[in-house]
């Protein structure tokens, strides 16, 4: 625009020019003539400037340069309005621009007065244009907190700066803040001087929050809302420097909840989910001040006891405050669960300086927790690798010792009281290990069923003594029964049903030769679920014997559902019961009982024959202890089988 002004004057000028002087030297030729020939001197003329007008020839000289005069202006003005509409046209279109961007925008003076805004940023804050016109920003978009911060970020002279964090947030008309990234240019005049910034905004308000959620999820468990393994880490790592620091300890505990794995089984994962939502709420209700649990994954907890200066005066109490937790039965949908779990502990720097180390302390220590009966608790020691590692041991071996088929199945003899003949036997393994001789059942079944290999074992134990008892069959003796006792783990399996009957179909074993032995307790885990399982054991026709009655917490009412054939009566009100009036009533009205429901019964650990005189006044059917035989390999229960020894002659 500049630039044409200054062509357009120079043009006016040459024009304005060239015009004077043609006239002026069309005048002075013209009047010299006429004076010479009139005789007039040449300063007459000077006084008559425009009488040339008077000429006629004169007028259409002037006339002609004034229309070129008029047409140049006329084009000039012409151009002139082209350039200012297309100077609107440019305006309008970076309106439609601003007003179209999905950014805020905000044009500030230098003192931070509001000049304009966009239509995104009134819709985002809420604010109609009038309504912060002229307003500070300060005053109206800018939390009180925040007026400090904002008058760095909104500072002109920061412009063309490196500023650090230029993230803030803005207060909208409804008082909600939306956390906005600036970017800010200068606005400058002519001279150069800053007169303002130009602010343009980007609502990152839902990306910090997706970012927060995702760290949040990084850190935490998404079923307990707990901390998980790294968030344990990350807050290790401050306790453990504040505890260098104060010369403290620090104890590290591993909390796993017994048996949890056959709620999960009986009563599904969604009610297993609940119980560690409720363990979850109590455990961190029971914890205070900087003490932390975290959720280590499955039902294995994991936590951080800091301020630890005594070990005799803090630990004592702190574990009590753990086990407290189990006290009372975990109610889930009418459903009353009591848990015990085991505990295990280790301390920094005394046990190690390093987490996972003292980690792996702490689960060794809850391993050897597992040992004890209920809830209950153990302090690390170097001692307790040893026995780990012995366990490690034994439990490859017995992985081998399944896949190699070197377990051995025992029988020991179930006795008809009357007629003293053995009617029945029970399977029982037992583990021949090349170096350390027979190892009892009590060592190597409990760890069978916490690595999972009962399953595997079960499954043996049930085909082996099928095929045995066939091959007795095969060689003509009187066929007998054979029950084997199932784990909860199996009894659970839900291909259990076909694993029996393709073990039957294998094994050539008539199905009513078979009985399957199931605890009171596993019976009475899940009722519904147990009476199916039976039921179909019934239309197979494999009996189904309740090991261990009377130990349990089963109502005599649920006998009447159960598909039950045999009740075993529990070792405990045999022994002696006959010198014992409380557990002679028991045994006698048990026995009464089954014969009510026509159950056969069968009593467990049988000594002496004063025991079997009174079990057969009271009308029980069979009995199985040390009298008769211990469980004994297969050769020597063939001899008994070949002796066909009656035993009544000696009872009765």
């Amino acid at each position: 625009m500049k630039s044409f002004k200054k062509r357009f004057f120079i043009i006016t000028s040459i024009l304005s020019t060239l015009l004077i002087s043609f006239i002026y030297k069309y005048n002075i030729s013209n009047y010299n003539q006429i004076a010479q020939k009139k005789n007039i001197a040449l300063h007459s003329y000077i006084n008559l400037p425009l009488s040339f007008l008077n000429d006629y020839e004169n007028i259409m000289v002037f006339i002609i340069i004034l229309i070129l005069l008029i047409l140049f202006l006329v084009m000039n003005n012409i151009r002139l309005n082209s350039v200012k509409n297309n100077l609107y046209k440019e305006t309008e279109f970076k309106e439609i621009i601003i007003n179209t961007a999905s950014t805020l925008i905000f044009i500030l003076d230098a003192e931070g007065r509001i000049i304009s805004l966009n239509k995104y940023a009134q819709k985002e804050t809420g604010f109609k244009a009038e309504e912060v016109i002229n307003k500070s920003i300060y005053e109206t978009l800018i939390d009180s907190k925040l007026i400090k911060k904002a008058k760095e970020v909104f500072n002109p002279h920061f412009a063309k700066q490196k500023v650090r964090n230029r993230e803030l947030s803005i207060l909208c008309k409804n008082n909600k803040q939306k956390l906005i990234s600036w970017s800010i240019s200068q606005i400058v005049n002519l001279n150069k001087e800053i007169e303002g910034i130009l602010a343009t905004g980007i609502d990152i308000t839902k990306h910090r929050q997706v970012e927060a959620a995702l760290k949040y999820q990084s850190l935490h468990d998404s079923l307990t809302g707990l901390a998980n393994r790294e968030g344990f880490s990350k807050q290790f790592q401050i306790e453990a420097e504040i505890a260098k620091h104060n010369n403290e300890k620090i104890a590290v505990f591993f909390l796993d909840i017994d048996r949890f794995k056959l709620i999960n089984d009986i009563h599904g994962h969604q009610t297993g989910d609940l119980i560690l939502l409720k363990l979850s709420e109590r455990l961190q209700q029971t914890l205070t001040n900087r003490e932390m649990v975290a959720r280590m994954g499955g039902d294995d907890f994991i936590g951080i006891l800091p301020q630890i200066h005594n070990h005799k005066q803090d630990i004592p109490e702190i574990t009590h405050r753990l086990t407290k937790v189990f006290d009372k039965p975990f109610i889930i949908k009418d459903n009353k669960f009591v848990l015990t779990a085991s505990i295990g502990i280790s301390f920094y720097p005394d046990d190690s300086i390093h987490e996972e180390t003292l980690l792996r302390n702490a689960d060794t220590a809850m391993y050897k927790a597992k040992e004890e009966a209920g809830t209950s608790f153990q302090l690390y020691n170097d001692n307790m690798n040893l026995q780990v590692n012995k366990k490690l041991c034994l439990e490859h071996s017995l992985r081998r010792a399944i896949k190699n088929k070197e377990l051995r199945v025992y029988y020991q003899p179930i006795v008809d009281i009357k007629t003293g003949k053995i009617k029945k036997a029970e399977a029982l393994v037992r583990w021949e290990h090349p170096k350390e001789g027979l190892i009892s059942p009590g060592n190597f079944i409990p760890l069978a069923e916490e690595t999972g290999l009962i399953v595997l074992l079960g499954e043996y134990v049930l085909k082996e003594a099928c095929f045995q008892t066939q091959a007795w069959i095969d060689k003509g003796y009187q066929p007998i029964e054979i029950s084997v006792n199932l784990s909860a783990q199996q009894f659970h399996k839900s291909n259990l049903t076909e694993t029996v009957k393709n073990i039957l179909t294998e094994t050539r074993l008539d199905p009513k030769l078979l009985g399957l032995e199931i605890t009171e307790s596993l019976a009475m885990e899940n009722i519904e679920l147990t009476c199916s399982i039976l039921e179909d054991f019934k239309q197979m026709n494999v009996k189904i014997l309740l090991d261990d009655f009377g130990t349990g917490y089963s109502s005599l009412s649920y006998l009447t559902k159960f598909a039950v054939d045999i009740i075993k009566i529990d070792r405990s009100f045999i022994s002696n019961f006959h010198n014992s009036s409380k557990r002679s009533a028991i045994v006698s009205a048990i026995i009464a009982m089954a014969n009510k429901l026509t159950i056969r019964t069968v009593a467990e650990g049988v000594e002496n024959w004063e025991e079997i005189k009174f079990l057969n006044d009271y009308k029980c059917d069979e009995a199985q202890g040390y009298l008769f035989s211990k469980p004994v390999p297969a050769h020597d229960f063939e001899e008994l089988l070949k002796q066909n020894i009656e035993f009544r002659a000696q009872a009765l």
